[in-house]
């Protein structure tokens, strides 16, 4: 885990502000984002909060939740992921508190016992080699993708990278819930396992594997990464199907515990304000409103995950395990 204390008092200068006589102890952030990417949204928190320190640690999804779940010491303060589900078994499990104060004016969807609450949209996106397929047509739905695969094996085998969703919450989670879409997620998945596919931890592995044509095409990427990473690199390029891309929310909780819970309360409603939505979409992540620059048919596709109970089916343990035999047997996974 990864962490950096953030002095916002003092400029962000990558450092914890100067001690100061009965200074409020930092905030403390557990965010499964990339800490040069957030650290630009806590500089427009400070520019609101400039009296609160921030010390920020970068932690994978998976990892954040088993630690909270165990009850690590000391808690956060604030817990940020894009792992939805796994963020709903937080709040149920009685590990988040409502956020103090009265309760904010949300989209509908958006949040879940007043605990937890979604401040982005982004959606899965699928890479491209561009010199690779300079000569290919571009799958356009996953049907076309699935008929790409049998079409041609003999330049994609071996060439297909997508989540392991073993290690990967993200990946469980779309895994998942597009299991719940109906049959043809798994025949796609058999399809990838007969040709063959490279499992990543990360969109941003998937990402450099792409770009040096280690692999051809990536599924499931999350699409904030993807298009921050695509602006320094035209090797790849990004697609969203035209059937359909689910968009992940990265949601945030007050962890039960906070010792901070009111600077905890105040960065979380920062981050669902006007401002704060701003801040995430100049920081390169996108907003509630969703990647800007689309038509209507593409907004049409993207297909929001909402928090609350329906997300803690895939967290019951028997099915959890089915789910991950399942799919490892198809992807063919070692």
């Amino acid at each position: 885990m990864a962490g950096m204390a953030l002095g916002l008092a003092a400029g962000l200068a990558g450092l914890a502000a100067p001690t100061r006589t009965r200074a409020a102890p930092p905030l403390i952030l557990w965010s499964a984002t990339d800490t040069d990417v957030f650290a630009r949204i806590l500089e427009a928190f400070a520019d609101v909060h400039p009296g609160i320190a921030v010390d920020y640690h970068e932690i994978g999804t998976l990892p954040l939740h088993r630690r909270i779940g165990a009850g690590m010491e000391p808690p956060p303060n604030l817990a940020i992921s894009p792992a939805l589900d796994l963020q709903v078994e937080l709040v149920n499990l009685g590990l988040a508190r409502a956020l103090p104060g009265r309760a904010p004016a949300v989209a509908p969807g958006t949040s879940w016992r007043s605990e937890l609450f979604c401040f982005t949209r982004e959606p899965e996106v699928v890479l491209l080699n561009r010199a690779a397929f300079a000569g290919l047509p571009q799958p356009r739905s996953h049907a076309a993708l699935a008929a790409l695969m049998r079409n041609r094996g003999d330049l994609l085998a071996g060439r297909l990278a997508t989540y392991d969703i073993r290690r990967s919450g993200i990946g469980h989670l779309l895994s998942s819930q597009k299991a719940g879409l109906g049959p043809d997620q798994a025949r796609l998945t058999e399809i990838m396992g007969r040709t063959g596919t490279r499992l990543f931890a990360t969109s941003a592995e998937m990402f450099r594997a792409t770009a040096t044509g280690e692999v051809l095409i990536a599924t499931g990427v999350l699409g904030s990464y993807a298009d921050a990473l695509a602006r320094h690199d035209p090797r790849t390029e990004i697609l969203l199907f035209e059937d359909y891309n689910l968009a992940v929310p990265r949601s945030g909780l007050v962890h039960r515990g906070a010792r901070q819970p009111e600077a905890a309360g105040l960065l979380l409603r920062f981050l669902l304000s006007v401002g704060g939505q701003a801040a995430l979409a100049d920081a390169g992540l996108m907003p509630l409103s969703g990647p800007p620059g689309l038509t209507g048919a593409e907004r049409a596709t993207l297909m929001l995950l909402h928090p609350g109970p329906q997300m803690l089916l895939w967290q019951d343990r028997r099915k959890r395990e089915r789910h991950l035999a399942a799919w490892a047997d198809s992807i063919r996974a070692d």
